[in-house]
């Protein structure tokens, strides 16, 4: 998913730990940053991605990689 944004590397680990459902608190706690940071960059993901809500961030993460493999999967038969 992030191929197709143009994320911080920050907002990749956010990202990575929002979509595994981790609470703002616990992202905070291991990246070691504020949670009001963590809020912060929760906001620009969705800014970047046009989405609102947690699951429609979600959605659109499934969506995108369930293409790219879709996408992806006849190029690798083709190559066997």
């Amino acid at each position: 998913m992030t191929g197709a944004y143009s994320f911080t590397a920050r907002e990749q680990e956010v990202l990575h730990y929002v979509l595994f459902g981790h609470t703002p608190a616990a992202i905070a706690w291991r990246l070691e940053i504020r949670e009001t940071t963590v809020h912060k960059h929760i906001h620009r993901i969705f800014a970047k991605t046009n989405t609102d809500t947690r699951k429609r961030l979600l959605d659109l993460a499934l969506r995108l990689t369930a293409n790219d493999a879709w996408v992806s999967a006849p190029r690798r038969a083709m190559a066997s």
